[in-house]
């Protein structure tokens, strides 16, 4: 079954408004994907970030007046129990975008720290040799470290989910490359199948139109095409026909009054003769 040249063209056409309309479709997918993970990063996981790194900094201020403290460099502890008073009340917040038992352990290091730092300072003003201020200097210490082990896991876990939308974000950008590649390579190919099938469906018909005109111009008048299709070629065949009739029937007109006066001019020559 041969397909008309306007089918053809149908289908090149269809093949194409496909493959426009399926890149167009993974354009608008890939926008909005990399659109919602670029939203998440700058909305949600950037502030989650820098809210945890203004605990864990203010938090390493409250430890350094601490340690400062200890090596008399300051007589005031209270700076240090103030900042950790906002870290716990700035770490409440931070439940709101990371796991509960996560925030539940820094704040119970942070309290923990605060009240040895605070109870240090009570027992150092009586005797700061006595071994209950030596014992709350060690447990303020070990806390401190609770306290910057649990910030720390905080902030890596926010960096880690900023990470990994960045990861998605190149993943997308390089899965939508890839198939725009695939995209350009069909449509690169359905042009090359149209054009040959086009070509192909207007070579046979042509080729027919030349071999009938080249008949008709040796004086077979009855050469014909076959229709085969509605459409331009078609029509273009239906056209041959009718001037191939047309002049068939032209020169059969011319014929006649030749033929009717040779044969007037013979009977005449006949009867001369007869009398003669």
């Amino acid at each position: 079954m041969s397909l008309s040249f306007k089918a053809i063209r149908n289908i090149g056409l269809a093949s194409m408004t496909a493959i426009i309309l399926a890149m167009g479709f993974v354009f608008f997918f890939t926008t909005t994907r990399i659109t919602n993970s670029l939203f998440e990063i700058t909305q949600n996981q950037r502030p989650r970030l820098e809210l945890a790194e203004e605990v864990r900094n203010s938090f390493l201020d409250a430890r350094e007046i601490f340690n400062g403290y200890l090596r008399m460099e300051h007589k005031d502890i209270n700076p240090a129990v103030v900042s950790m008073n906002r870290i716990i009340n700035k770490s409440e917040e931070l439940k709101k975008f990371f796991p509960e038992e996560d925030v539940n352990r820094l704040i119970t290091a942070a309290k923990r720290f605060r009240l040895a730092v605070a109870t240090h300072a009570d027992e150092a003003q009586t005797d700061i040799t006595g071994s209950r201020a030596i014992e709350m200097e060690k447990i303020a210490l070990t806390t401190a470290g609770d306290t910057e082990i649990a910030s720390a896991r905080l902030i890596k876990k926010a960096r880690g989910n900023i990470k990994a939308h960045e990861v998605s974000i190149l993943a997308i950008s390089k899965n939508s490359w890839k198939i725009s590649l695939i995209g350009i390579l069909l449509g690169i190919s359905a042009g090359l199948l149209v054009a040959f099938f086009m070509g192909r469906g207007l070579n046979r018909p042509i080729r027919q139109l030349v071999d009938g005109t080249q008949r008709i111009a040796k004086g077979d008048l009855t050469s014909r095409l076959k229709v085969e299709s509605h459409d331009e070629i078609g029509q273009l065949s239906e056209a041959f026909n009718k001037m191939a009739e047309d002049l068939s029937v032209s020169i059969k007109k011319e014929k006649e009054p030749t033929a009717v006066k040779t044969k007037q001019d013979m009977t005449g020559t006949c009867q001369s003769g007869s009398i003669i």
